[in-house]
């Protein structure tokens, strides 16, 4: 059956784009991005051809067409080649020209049972390679963790060169445990359907998933909050720093509201003493000695309740606060990262935690 998830994350790595499918995993699209000429340029049709060929020497899958009689003309191609442009072109807006293309974060995506299939089997591997990379750097406890590192890294390079196109290479000597995590993770990687549209790489010591288009494999719809407003999850955050600018400054109360459907739970977390509460309150209050096992307790509850939207009030200040204060850096996007500065001008600066939409209840 297919799966219906969330588009929680879109970003690009490298020429590709990261998708984040919430509970389904993640896979890298092929994109090209469309370069457009400054209007009103006039290129003649010599100057189109040029461009062109230029082009043409670089990639493959170039497109170009020109719009209004030649006025404005459109390359398509990998960003990564934007610095061969004319200066003609405008070289911006890579994110929001994805996002306008194939789909905004948190909309809604139903992932075919063929790719669905092959996610879950890809998460069952990430797992069991973890579960062997744990043990293996046990077993060489009394080594450098570099040493540790590399040795784990070595199984997935064993594996690698049993499902993907790899040249020849001495073979390393391997510990009887080693050779069981070998053995296992094949096992799982066996039966991996060939697809049309669909290759898998070895990148950094995980299999990824590459999608050529993302038609048949993943269809998207409309954002999740309009449509389907029950099955969206969001943290309201606010935070309090009594003597803001002194040598007196810490982060010590921290307000949160988590809100499901109907479900709704109101959390204090504070460094400062407060009165008991009755039984019947709404409010739940945890009363920390430090400020960093507050912002601990903090990050361990959004973490666990994995909300899909962040609402702050003056999110700019507060998410970034929070990450200088937090001794780990506030980890609580995907892949253990914090909040980070995405779009910064003179007026006007927007937070972005990765696997989360950030919302501003400050903005009017």
């Amino acid at each position: 059956m297919p799966l219906e998830t969330l588009l929680t994350e879109l970003s690009f790595r490298g020429d590709r784009l990261r998708l984040s499918l919430g509970e389904g995993g993640e896979v890298l699209l092929n994109y090209h991005h469309i370069f457009p000429t400054k209007a009103h340029l006039s290129l003649n049709r010599s100057q189109i051809t040029e461009i062109a060929l230029k082009w043409n020497e670089k990639t493959q899958n170039l497109k170009y067409w020109p719009l209004y009689g030649g006025e404005i003309l459109h390359v398509s191609a990998s960003k990564s080649l934007a610095g061969e442009l004319p200066e003609a072109f405008i070289k911006s807006h890579y994110l929001e020209q994805a996002r306008w293309r194939i789909a905004a974060p948190f909309s809604q995506v139903t992932i075919s049972d063929q790719l669905a299939e092959i996610l879950k089997k890809k998460q069952e591997v990430d797992d069991l390679f973890t579960h062997y990379a744990q043990r293996i750097k046990e077993e060489n406890a009394r080594k450098s963790s570099a040493y540790q590192s590399q040795r784990a890294n070595l199984v997935w390079k064993e594996v690698a060169r049993a499902i993907l196109p790899f040249g020849m290479e001495k073979k390393k000597r391997l510990s009887a445990l080693e050779e069981e995590a070998i053995y296992q993770i094949k096992e799982r990687l066996s039966n991996l359907p060939v697809l049309k549209g669909l290759n898998y790489i070895y990148s950094g010591g995980r299999l990824e998933i590459i999608l050529d288009k993302s038609h048949p494999f993943l269809k998207f719809d409309s954002c999740a909050l309009a449509e389907k407003k029950d099955a969206v999850s969001i943290c309201y955050i606010d935070i309090e720093e009594p003597f803001f600018d002194t040598p007196e400054e810490e982060i010590s109360w921290v307000c949160q509201r988590f809100v499901k459907g109907n479900e709704r739970q109101n959390e204090i977390y504070t460094t400062r003493r407060t009165t008991p509460r009755g039984e019947k309150s709404e409010t739940k209050i945890f009363n920390y000695p430090s400020e960093k096992d507050c912002l601990a307790a903090v990050t361990e509850e959004i973490n666990a309740r994995n909300p899909q939207f962040l609402i702050a009030y003056n999110a700019p200040f507060d998410l970034i606060e929070l990450r200088e204060a937090e001794e780990d850096g506030f980890l609580i996007g995907a892949r253990e990262s914090g909040p980070k500065k995405e779009v910064s001008r003179d007026t006007f600066l927007r937070v972005a935690v990765a696997g989360r939409q950030v919302l501003d209840g400050n903005c009017s």
